[in-house]
């Protein structure tokens, strides 16, 4: 049980990720390269959480961090070539604007069904 607790540190890094994208945007200077550092931070979140196959919940959910993280910048990327089209514009802005809800309501469900085993593990 202490080694399952121990790797419970890496359910926290897309938490920490999007928390701390704030702080990281004028180190980076650019929309499109915190959005590229996003994805490469998920991408090695996901590939360390893979270790944990006890929760169906936590990997349909981790399946879908990493999904919805390469739908928002495929949306991003649409959305600024297509900028010059305002209906296209609107409707690509609205959808990216709903899959970082998404993203937000997943990543939530995550740091919950952390803390619930946290808090049954220190029972």
């Amino acid at each position: 049980m202490r080694g399952e607790a121990g790797r419970l540190w890496m359910y926290w890094v897309p938490v920490v990720v999007v928390l701390a994208a704030r702080e990281l945007a004028p180190l980076i200077n650019r929309r499109p390269g915190l959005a590229y550092l996003l994805v490469v931070l998920t991408a090695a979140w996901w590939f360390k959480s893979t270790a944990i196959k006890n929760n169906r919940l936590f990997s349909r959910l981790r399946m879908s961090v990493l999904i919805l993280v390469l739908l928002q910048v495929v949306l991003g990327i649409l959305t600024v070539l297509n900028a010059t089209y305002t209906n296209r514009l609107v409707i690509l802005g609205v959808s990216h604007q709903l899959i970082g809800i998404l993203l937000l309501m997943v990543i939530v469900t995550l740091v919950f069904i952390v803390r619930k085993k946290q808090l049954s593990a220190a029972s």
